[in-house]
């Protein structure tokens, strides 16, 4: 049989991830040990990036996870960012994320 995976819900992009600390910072005060919020989401919010310290660790994970390449991540990231940078609306959004 294989392995079983125990799966953690991010309240925040709305993705199910392996519930370990690859994916989830720790917090004791949780009943599982982990953040609510998972570290790409969490360093998005406090604008600094998850991993070892720099934003290609971000870019290669979510390379990793969606079957990309790290090169298609970064350009399909820079794409959406001008298209939502373009919209009405866009400077509301920028405005919550700073807290």
């Amino acid at each position: 049989m294989g392995r079983v995976v125990r799966l953690k819900h991010c309240g925040v992009c709305d993705r199910d991830l392996p519930a370990t600390s690859e994916y989830f910072q720790r917090n004791r005060a949780q009943c599982d040990g982990l953040q609510t919020r998972c570290k790409v989401c969490s360093h998005v919010r406090t604008g600094r990036p998850a991993g070892r310290g720099s934003s290609d660790d971000i870019e290669s994970q979510i390379a990793r996870e969606l079957g990309m390449s790290r090169h298609d991540v970064v350009a399909t990231l820079e794409s959406a960012l001008l298209k939502l940078r373009a919209h009405p609306l866009a400077h509301v959004l920028f405005r919550n994320l700073e807290g």
